[in-house]
């Protein structure tokens, strides 16, 4: 409950005010991506970001904290960044199975 209670309501603010000002805009003809909803994908990517650097900034180290906090972020965010371009995952979607394989085997190869 600290998100919400410690002046955490601020961001749920924002992100209502955030909302009203792109459905005004939209209401009065500007256009906006079809696929405006991923900015909530992008949002979150750049907190995990943050929270990131500030883990490095405490620990004066990548530790393995920092460092997946770090990968998801940048997921977040290169899957929303797709999503707003417009990008066309059908025809990559095998492509990223074969990439999560080859981590997966490599993984299990450099523990045993």
């Amino acid at each position: 409950m600290r998100w919400w209670g410690q002046g955490g309501a601020w961001i749920a603010g924002l992100i209502l005010i955030g909302l009203g000002i792109l459905f005004l805009l939209r209401n009065f003809g500007v256009p906006i991506p079809e696929n405006w909803w991923a900015i909530f994908l992008v949002l979150p990517g750049i907190g995990a970001l943050w929270t990131a650097w500030r883990i490095y900034e405490h620990d004066g180290r990548m530790t393995g904290s920092a460092v997946s906090t770090t990968v998801v972020g940048l997921v977040l965010i290169l899957l929303g960044g797709s999503f707003l371009a417009g990008f066309n995952w059908g025809a990559l979607w095998p492509v990223i199975l074969i990439v999560l394989g080859i981590g997966v085997v490599a993984g299990g190869y450099r523990r045993g």
